[in-house]
């Protein structure tokens, strides 16, 4: 079984500067939550493929994340 590690960046819009800034997972923990979640399922042989934000009245309500592995 193939299996998947994860790293969660995000590339964030910084309107003082006008510029595209990055942050990695150590510098927030809730981002080093995430990671640590994906790279369990990584290990289950779970694949991500996508993710959703799902918003309402301009707030992030859920967030839905997709994921594959194979049918053994």
């Amino acid at each position: 079984m193939q299996k998947w590690d994860y790293k969660l960046l995000q590339l964030n819009w910084d309107e003082e500067t006008t510029t595209f800034t990055w942050t990695d997972t150590k510098e927030n923990a809730e981002n080093r939550r995430i990671s640590v979640r994906l790279a369990e399922l990584g290990q289950d042989g779970w694949e991500l493929l996508n993710v959703q934000s799902i918003n309402y009245d301009g707030t992030t309500k859920f967030i839905n994340y997709f994921l594959k592995r194979p049918v053994e």
